[in-house]
């Protein structure tokens, strides 16, 4: 997607009856940088494409519920992190979800897809981690050592995580070692 910093791909108009337009919770770019994700506090995701002379054009908008973190598993998916603790995977060519799993019911506050692809973390309010097979949503492993919410949790390769926790820490995972105990 081609453009200046100062041109917007896309500005959100206030709804009918409302003053304020609604606010982006999070922002994805496909892994083949074609595709833009945006979730707003409307209940849209909008899909927005390259178009002529370097803008984004909208592809495609979903109707979703309350989406905290949005993040491309590929470029035809996009995995969904929701306020009401619910992982939802959406196959944005056939506009249906292939997945909903209710995985806590505290926010998600972060996903991170692992390098390969096959597995997400995704980082919640209550403190704690959860690996998952990204392809069916099913939990690999559950990571607790944070003391408060995980806003952030990003792969260091396909066996080693990074996370950053309102306990003003920052923990090392290696899922090798046994307990998964944080350095």
């Amino acid at each position: 997607l081609a453009g200046t910093s100062l041109e917007p791909l896309l500005i959100l108009p206030p709804e009918p009856g409302h003053a304020f337009p609604p606010t982006i919770s999070s922002v994805a770019v496909s892994p083949g940088r074609g595709r833009v994700a945006v979730a707003a506090s409307d209940g849209k995701l909008r899909i927005l494409e390259p178009a002529e002379e370097g803008r984004a054009a909208p592809h495609r908008s979903f109707d979703v519920s309350a989406v905290q973190v949005c993040r491309f598993l590929d470029d035809g998916r996009l995995l969904l992190g929701e306020m009401t603790g619910e992982l939802a995977l959406l196959d944005l060519e056939e506009g249906r979800e292939l997945y909903r799993r209710q995985l806590e019911y505290d926010p998600v506050y972060d996903l991170a897809v692992s390098p390969g692809g096959d597995r997400v973390a995704v980082a919640f309010r209550s403190s704690r981690i959860q690996i998952l097979e990204a392809e069916s949503g099913e939990m690999v492993r559950a990571l607790e050592g944070h003391r408060d919410s995980v806003y952030d949790v990003a792969w260091l390769g396909e066996d080693a995580l990074v996370s950053g926790s309102k306990d003003k820490r920052v923990l090392f995972w290696d899922l090798d070692a046994v307990a998964s105990t944080p350095r």
